[in-house]
């Protein structure tokens, strides 16, 4: 039996990347879209979950410079060259959503293609309009969605930087039509940006781009479910606990995809000054493309290092948090990675993405969530796409041991890093057990 869906995306997105303190209004936001099928009707839903405002400490101020650098007070992540950045808006356009069906990798289960006339998503400061489309949802078993995007964007966005490092803002850069802007002192306001508008980048992502003119590469974020999703016209149905035991369920008589789009401090800005490049601006291109093909010396840019786009089914209510990942509880420049988590109403791990690299030198997927036997933490793997795709222990590069979810304000806490099975194929190999330090940089909503 196949349902039709129709299927509305409406989104409201306020949201600022590393946010002014003073400012009460600045407010990262999730963007919660559904998709509901029933068997005798074929309704939509919406739903929007914020993030709300983001209470930031002085020593999460620190994150990101020097030891010895001055805590600017500017925004959390504000750096010297390069750091993070206020976005007053971004559009990226979508060209698929597919269920993926059990066994199959990352392929099939087609809901909806746009490939021909991608469906633009403005996630900005207010309501920015609806998305609709029907699509067909079969009956069958499903391990995960994956969401199809353009190898392009546009954004709005500035930055204070401290280029003398002494602890004032000496530069903004900011974004307009026709390019990136960047003067020597601090403009007190948008306003005084001249020309303050969206800039359209041609590529998406610089390690996966065919070209910085001209990006053609197929770009997708991939979810994979922790239960399998069964779509079946029987009266019951198999799922699994928050252990991991199988039960049987009545069937649902709906299901929704929910899909999350977190904006936590999602690109990062270079003034472009020569031998200062961070990460992205220093990423490698998978097609042998060189990084100053998309970031030239002396041109100040911004880039995304990826879209936090997560996808989930019957999942209306689960949050996301970002977390800093490091080997020291200074959590210091060029040893910490962000840790983007979604979790579920009852508090358990859905899904999750690495970012940056240094310090522990963890890779983008984690997987395989289990609950220590402490009752508040938990242990997981994280390795290249292999760990996620197949949800597969032996693809593990390492295993992380007692992560806990934390609030804002809450001490540093330890962890354990160990060797995986696939260890010899990360970055630095096998290095054994390692101490490492997470700490919460945003708050729960």
């Amino acid at each position: 039996m196949k349902r039709i869906i129709t299927f509305i995306t409406l989104v409201v997105i306020l949201f600022s990347i590393g946010c002014k303190k003073e400012k009460k209004d600045d407010k990262s936001i999730l963007g919660l879209f559904a998709l509901v099928s029933t068997a005798n009707s074929k309704k939509i839903t919406l739903s929007i979950k914020g993030m709300g405002s983001s209470t930031v400490s002085n020593q999460q101020l620190s994150i990101f410079r020097s030891v010895s650098s001055p805590i600017d007070p500017e925004y959390p992540g504000m750096g010297v060259h390069g750091g993070n950045t206020v976005v007053d808006g971004l559009k990226i356009k979508l060209t698929k959503i597919n269920l993926i069906p059990v066994g199959s990798g990352s392929g099939g289960g087609g809901l909806f293609d746009w490939t021909t006339s991608p469906k633009e998503l403005e996630v900005s400061k207010g309501f920015n309009g609806a998305i609709t489309d029907t699509g067909i949802l079969a009956n069958g078993e499903y391990s995960g969605l994956s969401i199809g995007i353009s190898p392009n964007y546009s954004i709005k966005a500035w930055a204070y930087l401290d280029t003398n490092n002494d602890g004032t803002v000496d530069t903004t850069v900011w974004t307009t039509a026709s390019g990136i802007q960047k003067v020597a002192s601090k403009l007190a306001s948008t306003s005084a940006m001249a020309n303050y508008d969206y800039y359209k980048y041609s590529f998406l992502y610089v390690s996966s781009a065919t070209s910085a003119t001209n990006d053609t590469a197929i770009v997708g974020e991939f979810t994979y479910f922790t239960n399998t999703l069964t779509v079946t016209d029987a009266p019951k149905t198999k799922s699994k606990d928050s252990d991991g035991n199988e039960i049987e369920i009545d069937t649902p008589s709906s299901y929704s995809i929910d899909i999350r789009l977190d904006t936590f401090q999602l690109p990062k800005v270079w003034d472009g000054v020569p031998d200062t490049r961070l990460e992205p601006f220093s990423s490698g291109n998978n097609n042998g493309i060189p990084t100053s093909s998309f970031f030239p010396d002396n041109q100040p840019n911004f880039a995304l290092q990826y879209l936090a786009l997560f996808g989930f089914y019957n999942q209306q209510n689960s949050v996301s948090e970002t977390y800093a990942f490091s080997n020291s509880n200074s959590f210091l420049t060029g040893s910490t990675q962000l840790f983007t988590i979604v979790f579920d109403n009852a508090g358990n791990p859905l899904a999750g993405r690495v970012r940056d690299r240094g310090g522990l030198d963890l890779n983008q997927f984690p997987a395989l969530y289990k609950k220590e036997a402490s009752g508040t933490t938990w242990s997981f793997g994280i390795g290249d796409a292999a760990v996620l795709y197949n949800q597969d222990t032996n693809a593990v590069q390492k295993n992380i041991s007692g992560f806990k979810r934390l609030n804002i304000g809450d001490a540093a806490v330890q962890i354990t890093v160990t060797d995986g099975p696939a260890c010899a194929s990360s970055s630095n190999a096998c290095p054994g057990t390692k101490t490492g330090f997470i700490k919460r940089l945003q708050r729960n909503d």
